[in-house]
């Protein structure tokens, strides 16, 4: 494995750490929000619910002569099994509501405070926000699943060498 690690690499770590700190009380107490937090698209979920974090791609543009202003995009997949895909019940409708909200404060939160800058003090002078999501009931290899697609940004300077 290389020793190398760029910055977008440096985020999607840092999204992991975030999310899997999460933590839900669906009536029985505090617990992880999220059974598993995965960068692959294998499709092959141990457990629900499960959010995926995969990158979208990478903007760049001149700030200055001596800087550029990068935004990587990110897509949250939450994930929630469901038996019948024509019957979802409310209860994973709010479940998966509350789960989209947890994930929006927390990475509100963590941008406030500096959370990734904490997880990897290479990492300085950023933004992060979620720019959109939405949800929607999917098929895939082990079932139904109500999904939220949600994007997260970070919005960071970069020195040009």
């Amino acid at each position: 494995m290389t020793s190398y690690k760029g910055d977008s690499r440096k985020i999607k770590d840092g999204l992991v750490q975030i999310l899997q700190g999460i933590t839900y009380d669906g009536g029985s107490g505090q617990e992880p929000a999220f059974a598993q937090v995965i960068t692959d698209s294998r499709d092959q979920f141990e457990a629900s619910p499960t959010v995926m974090i995969l990158p979208t791609g990478l903007t760049s543009q001149t700030s200055t002569n001596v800087e550029f202003d990068h935004t990587n995009s990110f897509s949250l997949w939450i994930f929630l099994s469901i038996t019948d895909p024509e019957a979802v019940e409310s209860a994973v409708f709010d479940q998966m509501l509350d789960l989209v909200d947890l994930v929006v404060d927390t990475t509100e939160h963590a941008d406030r405070i500096g959370q990734l800058s904490t997880i990897d003090p290479t990492f300085q002078n950023w933004m992060m926000n979620i720019a959109r999501s939405r949800i929607y009931v999917s098929g895939g290899k082990g079932g139904a699943y109500l999904v939220a697609d949600m994007t997260v940004q970070v919005s960071y300077s970069k020195d040009v060498f």
